[in-house]
């Protein structure tokens, strides 16, 4: 744990796992010590990141020296896994009154997605608003989060998080590209809709769009894990997942690590869709000011709740 985030927790875990020996020692399931182990760590952390696996093959394999071209034939299958899901761009759609819709499941890596995400804001770039579901995103990569946040702020790079490693001082920056392939929207009304499940990356894009004021976050509070993790071995059966490195916007100066990303408006899963879509088509009523917008009626009643 000499790497986790907080030293003090990392002090407090430790001790709990030495008070707790003997209860670790009658446990003979090692997936079943796995579970207990990271219930008893995130009780003290309240760190969702922070879990220990038992996981001996991937450790295994992890250990052998692999030619170059077993690796590259690893990474091309884990390519085309992701390509059969879309890299996570499971829905875009223009809906009716002209308002854009993405539902996005994942934050894949820009080397293997980054053409399906500009094919995404491409096609949404002459939409009155953007509504971007992330209901079901459990996270990913950092440089996915960078990526479509440049689509809504200005070509001059907007500072978007500062990390700080405490292990070794080490302090880092994420800031929006300078330059993207297509049209910025930083004045288009920008939704992103969220339950209980959004996690990790998908609650870094929303809480960092929501603190520039870019976005408006409709849905329920997310689950809460802000800082960056990495997968250390144990041994040859475990893994733990340390979190290292902390976030911080800069507008608050915080994260939103253990409470969640506080939507503005709070509502159930099953009606963030709705109420997005009903604001945003208000919104462009407004700014046609109040043109009659032809097929809108009740369609929103149509749409699919994810």
């Amino acid at each position: 744990m000499d790497s986790y985030i907080n030293l003090d927790l990392a002090k407090k875990m430790s001790s709990e796992i030495n008070s707790n020996s003997k209860k670790y020692k009658s446990i003979t399931n090692p997936k079943e010590f796995s579970k207990v182990l990271t219930k008893d760590l995130q009780k003290i952390s309240k760190d969702l990141h922070l879990k220990v696996n038992f996981e001996p093959k991937r450790i295994a394999q992890n250990k052998r020296v692999m030619p170059k071209k077993v690796k590259l034939k690893r990474e091309q299958m884990m390519a085309m896994k992701m390509a059969e899901i879309n890299y996570g761009f499971t829905e875009t759609k223009v809906l009716n009154g002209n308002i854009g819709y993405i539902n996005l499941r994942m934050f894949a890596d820009t080397k293997y997605a980054k053409e399906t995400a500009t094919a995404a804001m491409n096609f949404l770039s002459n939409t009155n608003a953007i509504i971007i579901d992330l209901r079901t995103n459990g996270g990913g990569v950092p440089n996915m989060m960078q990526l479509l946040s440049s689509y809504f702020t200005d070509k001059k790079p907007v500072l978007l998080s500062n990390f700080y490693e405490r292990k070794t001082k080490n302090k880092t920056q994420l800031f929006t590209l300078e330059n993207i392939n297509g049209k910025r929207r930083t004045n288009t009304p920008l939704y992103i809709l969220t339950s209980k499940r959004t996690f990790s990356a998908a609650e870094a894009f929303t809480y960092t769009l929501k603190h520039l004021d870019k976005a408006i976050v409709v849905g329920e509070k997310t689950r809460g894990g802000a800082n960056r993790t990495k997968r250390v071995n144990i041994n040859d059966n475990f893994t733990i997942s340390v979190p290292y490195i902390e976030a911080t916007h800069p507008v608050t100066k915080t994260n939103w690590e253990g409470i969640g990303v506080q939507p503005d408006i709070s509502t159930s899963k099953n009606d963030a869709f709705i109420i997005a879509y009903i604001d945003a088509i208000k919104k462009t009523v407004k700014r046609n000011k109040g043109k009659v917008l032809n097929g809108i009626g009740y369609s929103f009643l149509q749409e699919k709740n994810k």
